[in-house]
């Protein structure tokens, strides 16, 4: 600063020496003179003009004998201003910054605020908050591929990305057009699909949908849906699992409703629940456990290692086996009981009782028995005692 007042001096001297030469000298006379002055150039650490300071050293100490100075600091490259009185530097513009087409912040600490002067997040935009992202479908760029937390609006693909990927899962090669995905650990979806919530779920197929839960998979080829649960599968045309564990519905319109392990494998055919049940083509499962439906539209209700084979048949209580077609067989053992008969009503343990609430024999009736000897008459019948070859009780038709 010394340097600089002298050259103002002498400066100022010369112009006074010129003035008196060119009004009080002869004009015979002439004077030159040469003023020199240093190149401020790596003279100085800094350099101020109008109190703003590019410094290329670590800040100095704000306090208020230099309040209001303003610097450049060169370790973040950031406009700063003293605050005297608080003894803080305050940042005046470091925010942005410009690279190509590209304009970006690298401070971590930021956050943007539009409609707000206190952002609660890295962008908070407060009244009205709409966002408007546009975009064509097959074109335009795609989206970061790779690991990692993150959401997306894929316009090249119409669909939503929001969770974790642990690969390629959010990869654009993976993305199905018209489809959205939530949750975390890779949930993925197809063609207008979408698995809405949870973990590692794949609604893969067209119009597939997970609404949640934890590794399901609904896909084929198509309109499936796992509800909830895990490890479900609803695989082939408008298969079904409610929820539970384990469960499957494979084939056109399978439906399980909860349970563990069931499977329904085939066309148009129902698990409600339990354990370990099985049902085939056009078949029912109600509950149970271990119980299969194989046979062509049967029939198990519930209880437990009930087999209904045959065609159209029904088996109900405890290891019940009907392997013949139409046939309707209720018995309790601990062993399998086969029932092979076609077109049978068969009560394999216990009695039957007609009207009577606590029956005396296998067969009891309270009241009388009526029944039709050809297609015309019809009135009771009267049990009465054969003797002979073929001795027994018989009814017969008593008019």
């Amino acid at each position: 600063m010394k340097k600089i007042n002298v050259f103002i001096l002498s400066f100022l001297f010369l112009s006074a020496l010129s003035f008196l030469n060119s009004n009080c000298l002869a004009a015979t006379n002439t004077y030159s003179s040469v003023a020199i002055a240093p190149s401020p150039s790596g003279k100085f650490s800094d350099i101020s003009v109008d109190g703003i300071t590019t410094r290329t050293k670590t800040l100095p100490i704000c306090n208020s004998s230099i309040d209001g100075k303003t610097v450049r600091d060169s370790a973040d490259k950031c406009l700063k201003v003293c605050d005297g009185i608080n003894s803080t530097w305050i940042v005046l513009s470091c925010i942005w910054n410009k690279s190509n087409n590209n304009v970006f912040t690298m401070n971590n600490n930021y956050s943007v605020g539009i409609g707000t002067q206190t952002p609660a997040a890295k962008l908070h935009l407060a009244n009205d908050g709409a966002i408007v992202a546009e975009g064509t479908l097959d074109s335009g760029v795609t989206v970061p591929s790779g690991p990692g937390v993150r959401f997306m609006w894929n316009p090249r693909k119409m669909a939503i990305r929001s969770g974790q990927a642990l690969n390629n899962e959010f990869d654009d090669a993976n993305i199905g057009r018209y489809s959205v995905a939530f949750g975390a650990w890779s949930n993925r979806a197809g063609e207008a699909s979408g698995a809405l919530s949870g973990a590692n779920n794949a609604a893969t197929g067209v119009g597939c949908v997970i609404a949640g839960g934890l590794s399901n998979e609904s896909g084929g080829l198509g309109i499936s849906a796992v509800v909830g649960g895990q490890q479900n599968k609803a695989i082939g045309i408008g298969a079904f699992v409610g929820g539970g564990l384990g469960n499957e519905a494979t084939g056109i319109y399978p439906f399980v409703g909860g349970g563990d392990q069931n499977k329904a494998i085939g066309n148009m055919n129902a698990i409600a629940g339990g354990w370990q049940n099985r049902a085939g083509h056009g078949a029912f499962v109600g509950a149970g456990t271990y119980n299969e439906a194989n046979g062509y539209g049967s029939v198990v209700p519930g209880g437990d290692y009930n087999k209904a084979n045959g065609d159209y048949s029904v088996a109900m209580g405890n290891h019940t086996t009907v392997s013949g077609a139409r046939t309707y067989v209720w018995q309790h053992s601990g062993t399998e009981a086969i029932y092979p008969a076609d077109d049978a009503f068969i009560i394999g343990t216990g009695v039957l009782s007609v009207g009577e609430p606590i029956p005396a024999y296998k067969l009891t009736v309270n009241g009388s028995i009526g029944g039709k000897l050809d297609s015309i008459n019809a009135g009771p019948l009267k049990v009465t005692y054969r003797s002979g070859a073929q001795a027994g009780y018989y009814a017969v038709y008593a008019p």
